[in-house]
Parts: C-alpha cells; sequence; structure tokens
C-alpha cells in the first residue's frame, strides 16, 4: 500500500498541469514565509523538502493554494 505522501503527489499531478505552476503563477507570500523549503540532502543525494508545521495554522489560507505551493516545490526540486 501506498503512503500518503504518494497519493498526495500523484493526485496533484493529475489536477495540475505541471506545465502551468511556475513562480509568476503561485502565491509568493506563501514561498517566502519559511514553512516550505529545501534544505541539505538525505544519504542519497537527493534534496530534502522540509514542511514547518509550527508556522502552519489551519484555515489561515487557501489549502488549494497551498497544495500548488507543494506541486511546484516538487517540480524545482527535480530540475
Amino acid at each position: 500500500m501506498f503512503g500518503f505522501g504518494y497519493y498526495f503527489t500523484v493526485a496533484n499531478f493529475l489536477i495540475y498541469s505541471i506545465s502551468e505552476i511556475n513562480e509568476s503563477n503561485v502565491r509568493l507570500d506563501y514561498l517566502q514565509d519559511g514553512s516550505l523549503f529545501a534544505h541539505n540532502k538525505d544519504k542519497d543525494g537527493k534534496m530534502l523538502l522540509i514542511f514547518k508545521s509550527k508556522k502552519h495554522v489551519k484555515g489561515q489560507r487557501d489549502m488549494e493554494e497551498l497544495k500548488r505551493c507543494v506541486v511546484y516545490w516538487f517540480e524545482r526540486l527535480e530540475r
């Protein structure tokens, strides 16, 4: 059985056209607040995507925009 991360990734790739998500149409304040960022590498040399749950407040932000930011970061780290 696949974990939540796999389901979330596949579901968002199906919903969003990856080619249309870029820095110009993602909320920059969501990207710059420091709650989601890339940092260091794991033992296989892959970049780590860090989510600081301390900075997240439920219901304060649009969930669809947050999902777009996560998909943006996945794609950015793949490049």
